[in-house]
């Protein structure tokens, strides 16, 4: 098996606004969580289910914390898949579990 190099450059995917147009890069984690908190679409690290979610949602919510007029890699890599829908998928739950198959 291969052995992969370390990750040596890193960002977050947007920077952070502030007031005027000089966006800043977030320094700490929770500057970026709190922003991430206010997604209409779905939340991160943990879904309204409780369960683990590993997707991150930008959206209107999003907008008015960080700067979404470009998108930047999170680490040195390739970007494999991406989707940007015009509207958001709708899930229909019934009870507590969706139903599958349907």
């Amino acid at each position: 098996m291969e052995k992969q190099s370390k990750v040596k450059h890193w960002a977050y995917p947007f920077k952070l606004k502030r007031a005027g147009s000089q966006h800043v890069e977030a320094q700490d984690p929770k500057q970026f969580y709190e922003a991430l908190a206010k997604a209409h679409g779905g939340f991160y690290p943990m879904g309204t289910n409780g369960s683990w979610h590993g997707g991150i949602h930008f959206d209107q919510g999003t907008g008015d914390a960080l700067d979404q007029t470009s998108v930047r890699c999170i680490a040195d890599g390739q970007v494999i898949a991406y989707r940007v829908d015009e509207t958001a998928p709708v899930t229909e739950y019934f009870g507590e579990h969706p139903l599958l198959g349907e």
